[in-house]
């Protein structure tokens, strides 16, 4: 770096304010001998309230800048002035190379310091969101699983009931077939006289039985059928929420998509910030 050489820093009172305006961010300007400040200039909305005349601070940036004979960027924190500030200060030299002041240029980091707590907080968020979805996908594949599985049963319910409406129409069949015989029986009993007694009472318990299996097999025809339109109903159901569920666990895998994506902008975004607060 060139060092900056001059015989009298009043020169530097009538040059910084113009350099001030040269520099389009909101800046101050500082500038001081070995032990105290000559001038110091605030910005437009930044202000360190610094005074000419005010001691040099042996933490600041431009004490550092001359002990240390070098060029000194720094974040601050608010320990010195009551707000987080960015500082470059370099030491000013006579033409006997002997420092005699320098010059320091800080801006505010406030709007940096909120971006990054901005950031760190949605990023924050969005894990907790994202854990949340990652749960509610666990839970919504569980059900789409039981939903499947009572899919399967009532399948089945439907199938067995299917079987029963078999069986009765055997037993109807039978039924029926025992009734003609009895009719049939009777009419046999009839015909022999009083040698067909015996036969047309054992004709008459056949007929009284058949009516009886016909008036059971009606009233569970009737339960069966109840038992069918449940089955049926249910199993509707059961399939709209399955189909539900899996609207449901696309939605979820959409949003967790969609919250990779802003969390990753949210490291962007805190990663700009610390680009900007360090540079």
């Amino acid at each position: 770096m060139e060092e900056l050489k001059i015989s009298n820093l009043d020169k530097w009172k009538y040059v910084l304010p113009f350099i001030q305006k040269l520099i389009p961010t909101d800046i101050s300007i500082g500038l001081t001998n070995r032990k105290e400040y000559l001038l110091y200039l605030a910005g437009k909305r930044y202000d360190l309230k610094i005074k000419n005349g005010d001691p040099v601070k042996p933490e600041s940036a431009i004490n550092k800048a001359m002990i240390e004979d070098r060029q000194i960027d720094m974040c601050m924190d608010k320990t010195l002035y009551g707000q987080t500030y960015i500082a470059s200060a370099i030491p000013i030299y006579d033409y006997n190379n002997d420092i005699i002041g320098a010059v320091a240029i800080s801006t505010s980091t406030e709007i940096q310091d909120q971006v990054m707590q901005m950031s760190s907080e949605l990023s924050n968020s969005i894990r907790i969101i994202a854990s949340t979805t990652e749960e509610i996908s666990v839970q919504t594949q569980e059900v789409s699983m039981a939903c499947k599985k009572l899919e399967q049963l009532s399948q089945d319910s439907m199938e067995r009931v299917l079987k029963t409406n078999n069986i009765l129409e055997m037993i109807r069949s039978i039924s029926t077939k025992s009734n003609m015989l009895g009719i049939n029986a009777a009419i046999e009993a009839a015909r022999v006289g009083e040698q067909g007694r015996g036969f047309a009472v054992v004709a008459g318990e056949i007929r009284k039985l058949a009516e009886n299996s016909h008036r059971s097999i009606e009233r569970i025809t009737e339960i069966v059928k109840g038992i069918q339109v449940e089955s049926e109903y249910n199993q509707n159901e059961i399939s709209n929420i399955g189909k539900m569920t899996s609207q449901i666990a696309e939605a979820v895998t959409n949003i967790a998509k969609t919250l990779q994506m802003t969390e990753t902008m949210a490291s962007k975004l805190d990663y700009i910030a610390e680009g900007l607060k360090n540079n």
